[in-house]
This record gives structure tokens, sequence and C-alpha cells, in this order.
């Protein structure tokens, strides 16, 4: 493995080219959704959820990438390979280190981010690496309470390795080219509120398999994460009982997407059901080809 220092880092800061900004004050409502006990009031809970998830529907677009970043990852090779390797060992060191399926979207929500206000970069493997390893270290840091160390968030197989410095430097980078917006709503906070009290279980395991396989998917970007999370909890559920309350919430006017994305769900997971879950490898429309190489 090659070792890069921050002064590698900081010769090579003028490759990302996103312009920060300053940090924006969080807008987050007082009350937050918890699984009722014995003696909470069903009915509260109810419209507590109702009330978080129209104010989710309002605010997931703040945490969406940049206008044209599919575009961009539909005409470059290089951006699409750099996000499926990224991707790819999100969901891996993630794994391995047991975090919350919720940091694994965080970081993948912040990659994201990152790219489409830098597709014009011309991605080496290590920034790649470089990229996703901070990625990760700042959903851990944000969300987990047992952080796993720098050194134990880089995997065997990367080419490079990081010092804890260079790490850090990269963190406020990103930071500030996300506007230090790390509470973000994705596919998994809108999926985790659809569910509700029903947060555990088969069908719960089975949702979140078919969207980490759906992660490596670029097209994930085309839908927005409220139609995503609606899509999959139909998807998964198949016409089986389910509180499908929130889905009622989706505009009329975005039905449309819900099914479309829902039938490219339905390829997700008959692939799921042929490999036997979510491998180190992409479904195959988005394994990178000889010429979706990194340099």
């Amino acid at each position: 493995m090659k070792d890069i220092d921050h002064k590698t880092l900081l010769c090579d800061e003028d490759l990302f080219l996103s312009t920060p900004t300053p940090p924006k004050q969080a807008q987050r409502l007082s009350f937050g959704y918890s699984s009722p006990d014995t003696n909470g009031n069903l009915q509260e809970q109810g419209v507590e959820r109702e009330a978080l998830f129209m104010d989710y529907l309002r605010r997931e677009k703040d945490y969406t990438p940049c206008h044209g970043y599919l575009n961009q990852l539909e005409v470059s090779t290089n951006l699409r390979a750099a996000r499926l390797k990224a991707m790819q060992y999100i969901i891996h060191v993630c794994k391995r280190h047991g975090v919350d399926n919720s940091t694994v979207f965080n970081a993948a929500n912040y990659l994201d981010r990152f790219l489409s206000l830098n597709f014009c970069v011309k991605w080496e493997i290590w920034m790649v690496e470089l990229l996703s390893i901070t990625c990760v270290s700042l959903a851990c840091k944000f969300y987990e309470t047992n952080i796993p160390s720098l050194h134990d968030l880089q995997m065997e197989d990367q080419e490079h390795t990081f010092k804890p410095s260079t790490i850090q430097e990269m963190e406020l980078m990103v930071l500030k080219a996300l506007d230090w917006r790390l509470s973000c709503i994705n596919v998994f906070s809108f999926v985790s509120l659809m569910l509700g009290p029903n947060r555990s279980g088969p069908l719960n395991d089975k949702l979140t398999l078919l969207l980490l396989h759906y992660l490596l998917d670029p097209l994930i970007i085309k839908f927005k994460a409220s139609i995503v999370a609606s899509s999959a909890i139909k998807c998964a559920t198949m016409g089986e009982a389910a509180d499908m309350t929130m889905l009622n919430k989706i505009p009329v006017d975005e039905m449309d997407h819900v099914n479309s994305c829902t039938k490219l769900l339905e390829t997700h997971l008959l692939a799921i059901n042929t490999e036997g879950g979510v491998k180190q490898c992409s479904p195959v429309s988005v394994i990178p080809t000889k010429d979706d190489c990194l340099i």
C-alpha cells in the first residue's frame, strides 16, 4: 500500500472544485419519533410520525446531490467507477464494524453530495479511497457511540493508506463543501419513519438488503429519497399487510415516479433472490466495464 500524508492532500486541494459556503444553522423540529412503549399513546405517536414525515418531505431537497449529477454519472465512466468503488467500500467497511444501517446511508449521502460538487475532477484511486474513508468517518462520528479508529476504517484491499492527519484534513474539506449539514434526510430516514413500531423483523431486514443493493446503482439518484423509500416498501411487502399510511402522504403527481421506481427495485429484488444477498459486486447493470476504470 502507498502511504499519503497531509502534504500531498494540500498540494492537490485545487482538484476539488467546490467552493465552501458558510455553515448554516440547523433547522430541526423539537420532537423526534421513538417506538411506543406499553404506556405510549399510539394515536399521538401516529400524529407525531405524520408531522415528522411532512417535515422530511419539505426538507429532503436540501440533502440531494446537485442538479445534473445523474447526467454526469451517465456520461463519465471515471465518475461512475469512482462512485461504485466508494459505495462498495462504504457497505463493506460498515458491515465489518457492525455500525447502524443509518450510518451507511448517511455516509453514502455525503459521498453523492460531494461527488456532485466535484464531477469535473479526474478521480484517481487514492482520491476515491480517501473520500470514502472520510465519509464513513464523519457518519460514524455523528451517529455512532462506538466509533472505529481511522486506522480500522482502512481496508486491507485498498491500494493506499492514509495518516490520521490526512483524513482529518479531508474531513474538514468535506464538511465545508456540505455546509456542515450532516444530519441529513435520506432513504433510510424515510423507511425508518414509515415502518414506525415495526422497524425490526423480516420486513425491515428485507428492506435494508434491498436498499443496500440499490445503493450501488447510480439510477437511485433519479428519484427523491421519499420516492425510493415508498417504492421499497411497496416492493418488499408485495401486497402483504403493511402500514401504508405514510405512502398516502406522497403527492399525487409523484405517484408515477413511485411506480417507476418500484419496477426498478423489483429487478434488484430479483437479483438479491438470485445472488443470495448484497455482494461485493454490483448488479450486472452497474458493474464497471473495461473502460470504467480509475487511474
